[in-house]
């Protein structure tokens, strides 16, 4: 995910914002079942996604500036910044 992987995200809203971070993890784990530790650049992508999660939360906050805490807008935020940190956790604990 480039600069534009935030902004991807919020795109896609919650679900498929779920389901890709789900495909990145099937993925990696696809290499570590292969046996292809090397190929990964696990650091890089803990803090690709680390980043993606305080981008997130950066915008949460501006946006709260405008909208209501319970707003569909800030929820879908909120859903997709859990689905990122869950899936940092996930790397992290699958990690080689």
């Amino acid at each position: 995910m480039g600069a534009t992987g935030t902004e991807l995200l919020l795109q896609l809203g919650p679900k498929n914002a779920r389901v890709e971070l789900v495909k990145l993890q099937a993925s990696y784990q696809e290499m570590l079942l292969r046996g292809q530790p090397q190929n990964m650049n696990t650091p890089c992508v803990i803090g690709s996604l680390e980043k993606r999660r305080d981008e997130i939360e950066q915008r949460i906050e501006e946006e709260l500036k405008l909208n209501e805490k319970r707003s569909t807008r800030i929820r879908d935020m909120e859903a997709i910044q859990v689905a990122v940190t869950d899936c940092i956790r996930w790397m992290r604990k699958h990690a080689v």
